[in-house]
């Protein structure tokens, strides 16, 4: 008998032992940019954007469960045609 008791003593002391519940951590938020050159941003942004490019990079990223303003921050940018919107760097030769 001393086994049992010794066991139902040691049993219920891990259950009411108090467990340390890690915080949840909040869901990470990933930054995602599209640089287009030519399409206006316009043509980017959105739910469903008019640009072919944009659309299908946005669709692919809900197939893989990202959810914009959920998990996911898209950053959408373009030249929008003018070439003097790209800085070269000074080791370029250009």
């Amino acid at each position: 008998m001393r086994r049992r008791e010794f066991l139902a003593v040691l049993g219920g002391a891990v259950v009411a032992y108090p467990r340390a519940a890690p915080a949840q951590q909040p869901a990470k938020m990933h930054r995602v940019g599209f640089i287009a050159v030519r399409a206006p941003v316009s043509d980017l942004v959105g739910v469903d954007p008019i640009n072919p490019a944009a659309r299908s990079f946005a669709h692919g990223l809900r197939a893989l469960g990202h959810i914009e303003g959920s998990n996911l921050v898209l950053e959408w940018r373009s030249a929008e045609g003018r070439n003097e919107r790209f800085r070269l760097s000074k080791s370029c030769s250009c």
